[in-house]
């Protein structure tokens, strides 16, 4: 069995299900511990997860392993308005009435390794996912004239007027670290990356007269490669590296990491949707923070997160770029769905701020709550693409606490996001607007064990 065949067995036994969008489509926090705290952490290393956040943090966290699973639930959907054009003169219409995405809960299971090699060295694995790009709308329907003739619109059923349609996005990082303590107060840890992510898409048949394909054969071919074509994987490799130092002036521990982009394989099912031909690549993140110990036994966490959004087309192209589509009058081939410029989501990067306390209860009691603040990826203006990935949740509140026992530490934490939304106008159809909205829900559980 070759390694591509193996890891995507592990991915099918590790990761049954993976759809989380709290930052854009990125977790808020990776491990049960880091999750209760918001997210934060870069300078707090609490598990053999500490890797996915900073893998510095590694050489202080000694050996042990950590097994954790979520049980994550958002409700998300969309709310068009009464159109005046309903689909016709060129306009592509959504039926009004609110829809709801189904697919709305989903298991995330996590795993960590953590291994000192001696006093100052150590080596990890850590497995964790994300996803967020999941919906399933079964209803709804648009209004259109596919072959500009009738003079008014026609109404399809369906989302995007082909039957049932959504996305499923999933993510699966193996972090394979290495850390080095260099006293007792400062470590350098790296990461390579092996990335799994996979990929499927339904009724997206109505723009395939705004493919590549379909424009540069002058109507001659269908794309075969626009939806439906089952789930498409790609492999991709990257590298994380961290810093932590430790008891700066004694007040405070600081902490950087940073994950380079991922550049990924194309999926060659999905070349006629995605830009570039299919390429999906994961965009570059950095994490820094601090951790303070406010009180005793008290510690206050605080994080600055950046994920470049603008590193991956497929997500930060907006779908404007289809005016410039030959197909809607445009001179730039490129510019349709599969070109080199080809549409988007239209995401913008996001700025994330995360505060954490941790404390301990009771001596076999820590205690933690968080807040995570993120800026929106989603203008108004990009709407009708990501009624498939409406990840417009700004604000996380968390809870969480860990009980010592004499199998192991029981680890438990709870999220939510805030109900957020962005309205703006359906640029297919300027008399008709689009209200995005999301709400998440999680509670998960971890056990793990030192030795």
């Amino acid at each position: 069995m070759d390694i591509k065949k193996a890891i995507s067995v592990l991915v099918l036994i590790l990761v049954p299900a993976v759809a989380q969008s709290t930052n854009g489509y990125f977790s808020h926090g990776t491990g049960l511990s880091n999750r209760a705290l918001g997210g934060a952490g870069v300078a707090f290393p609490q598990d053999a997860l500490a890797s996915a956040t900073n893998p510095a943090g590694m050489a202080f966290v000694g050996n042990r392993m950590d097994v954790g699973a979520v049980l994550f639930k958002p409700n998300r959907g969309y709310s068009p308005s009464t159109s005046l054009a309903n689909g016709s003169s060129g306009a592509f219409t959504l039926g009004s009435g609110s829809e709801t995405s189904r697919n709305r809960g989903f298991i995330i299971p996590s795993f960590g390794l953590n291994y000192m090699l001696s006093e100052q060295d150590v080596v990890g694995l850590s497995v964790y996912g994300n996803g967020g790009m999941n919906t399933s709308y079964k209803s709804g329907s648009a209004s259109f004239d596919p072959f500009g003739m009738r003079g008014q619109g026609i109404s399809f059923p369906g989302a995007l007027g082909a039957g049932t349609a959504g996305v499923d996005l999933m993510q699966v990082f193996f972090n394979l670290s290495y850390a080095r303590q260099f006293s007792d107060r400062f470590s350098v840890g790296v990461s390579p990356l092996l990335t799994l992510q996979t990929f499927r898409s339904n009724g997206l048949d109505a723009f395939a007269p705004f493919t590549k394909t379909f424009v540069s054969s002058q109507g001659a071919r269908m794309p075969s490669h626009l939806t439906q074509n089952g789930t498409d994987r790609a492999y991709g490799w990257g590298l994380q590296v961290g810093v932590l130092a430790r008891d700066i002036a004694d007040v405070a521990d600081l902490g950087i990491s940073y994950r380079t982009k991922i550049d990924m394989e194309r999926w060659e099912d999905y070349a006629d949707l995605f830009a570039e031909s299919g390429t999906f690549d994961i965009p570059s993140t950095l994490w820094a923070g601090v951790a303070i110990e406010v009180a005793e036994n008290m510690t206050l966490v605080v994080d600055y997160q950046r994920i470049w959004y603008s590193d991956s087309d497929a997500i930060s192209n907006g779908v404007q770029n289809l005016f410039d589509c030959p197909a809607l009058g445009g001179q730039d081939l490129e510019s349709c769905l599969g070109g080199e410029r080809g549409a988007g989501f239209g995401w913008d990067d996001m700025d994330i701020i995360k505060v954490g306390l941790q404390w301990q209860a009771r001596p076999h009691v820590i205690g933690r709550i968080g807040y995570s603040h993120a800026s929106q990826p989603i203008g108004s203006d990009q709407v009708l693409f990501n009624l498939l990935a409406p990840a417009v949740v700004e604000d996380h509140i968390t809870l969480g606490a860990t009980v010592t026992t004499r199998v192991g530490d029981i680890t438990l934490e709870a999220m939510h996001a805030f109900g957020n939304s962005v309205k703006g106008h359906n640029p297919f159809d300027p008399t008709q607007t689009v209200r995005l909205s999301m709400e998440q829900f999680e509670i998960g559980a971890g056990w793990s064990m030192k030795f």
